[in-house]
């Protein structure tokens, strides 16, 4: 275990709000429970000298998920956006009435190919169901293709796209599905499968789905697919995998598998980790310091990382754990960097030329009322000199939407999601609340950190 704190870097360069008063028609149903102008779940992405961010328009105030998709390119590096509603994945979105797709929609994920192609997937909710589309240049969108929808006794969960980035019109998307639909929080089912659906025509038709890994029939359940495509074309997938009932506190396997075949055929699952992040003490946010995300990053010549966030006190440090590959994802080799750090939430991760970096929420005053976050970077170079950056300006984590109707002490924010990109200078996508945001109750802004 490496025993390091940051060093700080210059302020960032620009910072550039890309959302806009919400594009959503003020008839369309749910309108009322939403929480107008507001943003949730950002994302980042680039490709073919065109950048995107992607997030959750209006969440509801009264139940899961918001009324649309939004997303927005650049062509000129983050200096002017353009902003259009990404169609049929929600009611709000749909270009005809259609009472098939949910009324709500989540999970906003977004990739881009060489080419400049955008695609966006998410789970639309009420019904749920998977919908994927893509763009050439953010400006006009395909229809969204339905690829899975929940059916009795079994649900669909945790949509994440990927592009080849070596082959131009090559996607995969990745979701679970469980087989036990018995407990209320469809986070926790039991029984449950990875699975994978690849378009070789830039999302005009994608392949029927395949099992990346199950778990259907047993008492664990596997969560949260995190791909990486590797500069070959061979795939490595992450995923969390866990026992039910989960007792508090306990420990989340971290597992991986990879493909070499374009997704038809997958490894044997591997353990390549644990998470631990489960920070007690804070009792006004106790359901948001939950176990974050993995995240991945591939560098130029293969090099595969897995990155999540450890923390197991609210006044102690935190440890990145990094599970890497140099054979494209045949073997791991763990990595343990342990700070002085308070609790950090959500890590994104991306190679910057050789060095690893890592933006993250991080907790500044953990308390029974309050929870003060700051967005940071960090980067790690091949000396293991973690330097850290402060992103924009420190706030209250309860002025961000809040999510599932929950009030008082239990309200959720929405906002822990980062997006990272790196390929031309860093750059970072995240929530800021009021009194920053001037459109409603959060704004989108993308981060410019210059590269440094």
């Amino acid at each position: 275990m490496l025993a390091l704190w940051g060093s700080a870097l210059a302020a960032p360069e620009r910072e550039a709000v890309v959302s806009t008063p919400t594009l959503i028609d003020p008839g369309c149903p749910g309108v009322a429970a939403s929480q107008r102008n507001g943003e949730a779940e950002p994302g980042l992405a680039e490709g073919g000298g065109r950048l995107y961010s992607v997030w959750q328009q209006d969440p509801s105030a009264d139940s899961v998920g918001g009324l649309a998709v939004v997303a927005a390119s650049s062509e000129d590096g983050g200096r002017i956006w353009r902003t259009r509603t990404v169609p049929d994945l929600s009611r709000c979105s749909a270009r005809e009435p259609n009472d098939s797709i949910g009324s709500r929609v989540v999970e906003p994920t977004i990739s881009v190919g060489p080419e400049g192609r955008a695609y966006v997937a998410a789970m639309s909710v009420e019904p749920y169901s998977i919908r994927v589309s893509s763009s050439p240049d953010g400006r006009q969108w395909r229809p969204a293709v339905e690829l899975d929808r929940s059916s009795i006794g079994e649900k669909v969960n945790s949509p994440v796209v990927v592009a080849d980035p070596r082959r131009a019109g090559r996607a995969y998307l990745f979701w679970g599905r469980f087989d036990d639909t018995s407990l209320p929080l469809i986070t926790l089912s039991r029984g449950s499968s990875i699975l994978v659906s690849r378009t070789d025509d830039a999302g005009r038709s994608w392949s029927p789905p395949r099992v990346v890994a199950d778990l259907r029939g047993a008492d664990q359940s596997l969560q949260h697919p995190v791909p990486a495509v590797l500069p070959n074309g061979d795939v490595s997938v992450a995923f969390y995998r866990f026992d039910l009932p989960l007792p508090e506190g306990a420990p989340l396997d971290v597992l991986a598998v990879r493909s070499s075949d374009r997704g038809t055929t997958w490894s044997r699952p591997g353990l390549i980790g644990t998470n631990t992040n489960v920070v007690p003490g804070v009792a006004a946010f106790d359901r948001v310091l939950e176990p974050g995300l993995p995240s991945a990053a591939v560098g130029t010549k293969g090099h595969v990382v897995f990155g999540w966030l450890n923390t197991s006190e609210p006044t102690g440090g935190t440890r990145f754990e990094l599970a890497s590959s140099n054979d494209g994802g045949r073997s791991f080799h763990p990595r343990t960097i342990a700070t002085r750090q308070r609790p950090a939430l959500a890590p994104a991760l991306g190679f910057a030329g050789k060095r690893l970096a890592i933006a993250y929420y991080q907790v500044l005053k953990p308390s029974t009322r309050h929870l003060r976050v700051g967005l940071r970077l960090a980067t790690l170079n091949g000396s293991d000199h973690l330097r850290t950056l402060n992103l924009g300006q420190a706030f209250d984590a309860e002025r961000l939407p809040v999510r599932s109707g929950q009030t008082g002490a239990n309200e959720v924010p929405f906002g822990f999601h980062v997006g990272l990109v790196t390929e031309r200078g860093i750059k970072t996508a995240s929530l800021v609340p009021r009194p920053v945001a001037h459109s409603g109750a959060s704004d989108v802004i993308v981060t410019d950190a210059n590269g440094r």
